[in-house]
């Protein structure tokens, strides 16, 4: 019999492995534990800060590497690809462009063409923890950004529209998220997912590479069409996310972290993963 995949298993946060209005995880505790059980990685990959995913890998027991910001910061622990393990500090590079750029041209454009649009480094704590539905400690942890500017977006979609055009003429990319706009530098969280498969293939030469992918908005979209097999979470209100060119992406059963859970079951059953 072949010898199975090093399977690596890539997943956004809100709306997917976190429940869109709770941020709970705990349904998708059996899946987590069987993939914790084959030792296949989970490696978070979503708009989340950082430090607030640093937080929910440690509660997750996850000692894997991540990406933050939409793929704009990868963080690794140290000497991890040098098999030692995930215990080590998280240490990050930033893959777009600095912050403090960001931000500078979020505000060259507005002054000059009158968007409409408050980001994230002019609100403030409760603000933006009224915004999101959580505690003013994890909105601490959102506004420490490395690489992305969200933006509440408060005018039409034609604004919109010239707003990504003008953006993409200064180098910056702006992506959808389930409640903000993302200002950011040309990294997402394919290409970010195509950096760590290769420093996975270099560090263990002898497996072969397969990887899963979980989301369910529009910045998801370059992990779902890069992965072997993309797995679209549907929203608790119907929307379902297309994925242009992968005829072959599949569609969870149930929104959030239920449907992750069952999701990633079928497809370990499906590829012969079992416990022992």
């Amino acid at each position: 019999m072949p010898k199975k995949a090093q399977l690596l298993v890539f997943t956004d946060l809100d709306g997917t492995l976190l429940d869109h209005d709770t941020y709970a995880w705990e349904p998708a505790r059996p899946a987590l534990q069987r993939l914790a059980a084959l030792r296949i990685p989970v490696i978070l990959n979503s708009s989340k800060t950082l430090a607030e995913q640093a937080r929910i890998r440690a509660e997750l027991g996850l000692p894997y590497p991540l990406a933050a910001e939409n793929g704009q910061v990868l963080a690794v622990p140290a000497d991890y690809f040098a098999g030692a393990g995930g215990d080590g500090p998280l240490l990050h590079e930033i893959l777009g462009l600095p912050y403090a750029e960001i931000t500078a041209t979020a505000a060259a454009l507005r002054a000059r063409h009158g968007f409409r649009f408050r980001g994230f480094s002019e609100l403030g704590d409760a603000q933006v923890a009224e915004l999101c539905g959580f505690p003013v400690a994890d909105a601490q942890r959102a506004r420490q950004r490395l690489g992305t500017e969200p933006l509440l977006w408060q005018d039409d979609e034609d604004a919109l529209m010239r707003f990504r055009a003008l953006a993409a003429e200064r180098g910056l990319q702006v992506v959808r998220g389930g409640r903000f706009v993302h200002l950011s530098g040309p990294a997402d969280k394919g290409s970010v997912l195509r950096s760590l498969v290769s420093r996975y293939r270099a560090a263990w030469p002898d497996a072969r590479q397969q990887t899963v992918a979980l989301g369910d908005s529009d910045n998801d979209l370059p992990m779902l069409q890069c992965a072997d097999y993309p797995i679209v979470i549907p929203h608790r209100h119907g929307q379902l996310l297309t994925v242009p060119d992968r005829p072959d992406a599949r569609t969870a059963p149930a929104p959030g972290p239920a449907g992750w859970n069952l999701a990633m079951l079928s497809l370990l059953d499906e590829l012969g993963y079992g416990q022992d």
